[in-house]
Formats: structure tokens, C-alpha cells, sequence
């Protein structure tokens, strides 16, 4: 009989050491945030601006059966939310499902129930502003949030709903989705992030 001939095990090859990245940041100057315009100065939404909306709200969620009482306004640039607490027997899904109603008698192009707010016996309803504040980039750049990140990549992507300057890191995302419709500035967003990185990399830390 035929001995079957066994070819050698091919040796394990050794991977080649990863090179480490010079860095050239401690040789670059970052560009000054005085590149970019301005931030104008602008109205600042208050509490008493929302007062009404909220004494509103409260009498509408009265008419539809739902009894509680408004906690607290918290005026952002954009949307402000208004939190509100069920009275004890109601239940949250009768809020939940009040979305297009409360939408209409508030006058308000959407309104976003979240209900309830994690770690609260609270229920938050967000309405956009009547007047609404721009958020510049500058603003957003100039940031303590922004200047003390100790992360790579940082993006720089605005206010969030209480206008507290929001980063975020691009590399510790999986995945990242710009969607939007035609028109809906999603060159612009993207030119954004790219722009945060050059105000926090060297060309050579890019690279």
C-alpha cells in the first residue's frame, strides 16, 4: 500500500512589530478659535418665557384626563422640556399616545413625550421654541466640554436640550449615521466634525 505523504506544518509567522505614530502635536500650533466668526450675542430663553407654555400644557393634559402637575422647565436653544408629574392612578400610556394632540392645542409644529424620564417619576415633554437660538460653532469650540476632552477624535456636535456644550468621541464609535433629507445640511455636519479635528490634531496625527 501507498504511504500518504504529509506536507509540514507551515511555521507560524512572526507579525512584524507595529511602528509606534510620531507624534507632531508638541511641534504644531492648534489654530486659534479667533479663525472663526464671532458668536453675535443673543436672547437667552428664561424660565419666565416657559411659564406660560407650562401653566398651558398642564390644562391641556387636564382636558384630555391626565391630573398631575408641572415640576420644572428647563429652557434649551433649540427645544424645552417641561417636566411633569402624573398624578398617583394614571398611567403612562395615556400620555405616551398624546404626542399629535398635545401638538395641536400647544400650536406647536411636534412634540416629544418622553415618558418617563430614566431615573425619575417624571415625564418629559419637549416643545420647540418659538424663537429658536442658533448654536455656532465657536461656541461650541470655545467649550470647557470641548477644550478639556481627554479623547481621541473629538467631535464637536453642539447643545443639547439644556444648552450644555455636547462631544463626542469618533473613536469610540462602531458606526456613525448622518441621515437626513435633501437640503438637510448633512454636508455641513460633516464638515463640522471634520473641522473639530483639525482644531485638536496636527496634519501628521490626522494622517
Amino acid at each position: 500500500k501507498g504511504q500518504t505523504k504529509t506536507s509540514p506544518a507551515p511555521k507560524a509567522q512572526t507579525p512584524e512589530p507595529v511602528k509606534p505614530v510620531k507624534r507632531l502635536s508638541a511641534e504644531y500650533n492648534l489654530p486659534p478659535s479667533d479663525l472663526l466668526d464671532q458668536v453675535p450675542a443673543q436672547e437667552e430663553h428664561t424660565f419666565d418665557d416657559l411659564k406660560a407654555v407650562a401653566e398651558r400644557l398642564a390644562s391641556c393634559l387636564d382636558e384630555f384626563g391626565v391630573q398631575g402637575s408641572v415640576v420644572e422647565t428647563k429652557p434649551g436653544p433649540v427645544v424645552s422640556m417641561i417636566e411633569f408629574r402624573p398624578a398617583p392612578g394614571v398611567k403612562i400610556s395615556r400620555i405616551a399616545n398624546l404626542n399629535d394632540d398635545l401638538a395641536l392645542a400647544l400650536k406647536a409644529s411636534a412634540v416629544r413625550i418622553e415618558a418617563p424620564i430614566p431615573g425619575k417619576d417624571l415625564v418629559g415633554i419637549e416643545i420647540p421654541n418659538h424663537n429658536r437660538k442658533t448654536v455656532y460653532f465657536r461656541s461650541i469650540i470655545e467649550s470647557d466640554a470641548f477644550m478639556k476632552a481627554q479623547m481621541q477624535l473629538t467631535m464637536a456636535l453642539g447643545q443639547d436640550i439644556q444648552g450644555q456644550a455636547r462631544v463626542e468621541s469618533l473613536a469610540r464609535m462602531s458606526h456613525l449615521l448622518v441621515p437626513g433629507t435633501t437640503g438637510s445640511v448633512k454636508s455641513v455636519c460633516l464638515n463640522s466634525i471634520l473641522t473639530s479635528f483639525l482644531f485638536t490634531h496636527s496634519p501628521q496625527d490626522l494622517r
